[in-house]
């Protein structure tokens, strides 16, 4: 019964000494990495946030541009109209 009890201590022992080895070399560094990608995708949010952001600003340019090359491009073809050379494009 003895030796049964010791096997069972040793078995015991090298299952945390096991666990302890496994938890350091694969557990941690996973954990770590974990970490990274977690701060990554933070940046990442970050930046497509900061990109939307200045796409919409530049959408918004685009149409005061349109909106601005329209009213020029009448008010040329009316300068044309009254020197009588209408438009012939």
């Amino acid at each position: 019964m003895e030796d049964i009890m010791n096997a069972l201590i040793a078995a015991i022992a090298v299952a945390g000494f096991m666990g302890a080895i496994f938890k350091y070399s694969v557990l941690k560094p996973l954990y770590g990495a974990i970490d990274q990608l977690s701060l990554a995708i933070i940046d990442l949010r970050r930046e497509v946030r900061d990109d939307e952001e200045k796409r919409q600003e530049m959408a918004e340019r685009l149409i005061k541009v349109e909106s601005s090359t329209k009213c020029a491009h009448h008010r040329i073809d009316e300068i044309l109209h009254k020197e009588g050379r209408g438009y012939e494009g």
